[in-house]
């Protein structure tokens, strides 16, 4: 099976997206909340450098298991931890989605997460366009002097 669980108790649970599933959704977000106007950004940088903590969560656009907002019983298992079912939010907003279910059917949900992408991408292209070849050849001279695994 290609989905992992685990056991807590005499009890089965599913484990959710895969890794690379949640990196994919993380990167295309932008380290930012999907959600209308949130600008809560995703990962915090410790003050005294190390690892950041990551506070961005994958919500399931059709719910995950039949108690969950918006659930769909006519999805398998991997269609509901697929990418294209899942969402970057903020703490907050995954609450908020999953607690005012009425107000955030499926359609809206996945409305505001191509939009969300989409801006990023965007921003992403335009900053892209404004770098010359004077300031790729910079950055590479930099990271070829980069010490090995720094």
């Amino acid at each position: 099976m290609l989905w992992r669980t685990r056991q807590d108790a005499g009890m089965e649970y599913r484990m959710g997206a895969s890794y690379p599933t949640k990196v994919r959704l993380a990167s295309r977000s932008g380290n930012r909340c999907a959600f209308d106007r949130c600008t809560q950004a995703l990962t915090i940088d410790p003050q005294g450098g190390g690892n950041p903590t990551l506070v961005g969560q994958a919500a399931h656009i059709a719910g995950e298991n039949s108690t969950a907002a918006r659930y769909d019983p006519n999805m398998t298992d991997e269609q509901r931890d697929h990418y294209d079912n899942l969402v970057y939010l903020c703490g907050t907003h995954h609450t908020q989605v999953d607690e005012q279910e009425r107000d955030f059917p499926v359609v809206r949900l996945l409305k505001m997460k191509a939009e969300h992408e989409r801006k990023v991408q965007d921003g992403v292209t335009e900053a892209l366009a404004d770098v010359g070849f004077e300031e790729l050849g910079r950055a590479s001279e930099l990271i070829a002097k980069r010490p090995a695994g720094a």
